[in-house]
């Protein structure tokens, strides 16, 4: 190797480490500054149209937001989904063949939809197509309702946790 050819490398190994240093010093003041000059992410984009209405095929969701709740609302029409609240099913076995159970005598027959979520003990079920809700009442035989708010189409219900696990 001639000595050109020596320096050449030494300065490309002196250039390479000083780009090294510098984007690691960048690196470095971005996330102590990251309080003072946040990063915007755009929320995802919303998939176009409604998703097709199936059964649940894994386990519950911890929780329904409003976005999971919508799919049923598009497809039905928001005054045809009621959700119910069943509390005292924690320690419930099986609970997705019993949700599906449930729904089934609630709404026997034709096209339907329903997504349920359990928190702290509190089973949500938002089911439809509901036309008649007097009539879903009425199949409700697992435990007592507690109340029934028509302007938010919910029905509370205390549920006889022997009779909820056994449909």
């Amino acid at each position: 190797m001639t000595p050109q050819t020596n320096q050449r490398i030494q300065l490309a190994g002196v250039i390479a480490i000083l780009v090294i240093a510098a984007v690691g010093g960048l690196v470095i003041w971005a996330m102590t500054h990251r309080a003072r000059f946040p990063i915007a992410i755009d929320p995802p984009e919303p998939p176009l149209g409604p998703p097709p209405i199936t059964r649940p095929t894994s386990r519950p969701h911890v929780s329904l937001t409003p976005y999971q709740r919508g799919p049923l609302e598009p497809h039905f029409g928001a005054d045809r989904v009621w959700h119910l609240s069943i509390s005292n099913v924690s320690g419930v076995r099986n609970l997705r063949r019993v949700v599906d159970k449930r729904v089934r005598m609630l709404i026997p027959t034709g096209d339907r939809g329903y997504i349920y979520g359990i928190s702290r003990g509190t089973l949500t079920i938002h089911l439809a197509p509901i036309d008649d809700p007097d009539e879903l009442k009425q199949k409700i035989d697992f435990g007592t309702i507690t109340n029934v708010d028509p302007a938010t189409r919910t029905i509370s219900i205390a549920a006889d946790r022997e009779k909820f696990a056994n449909p």
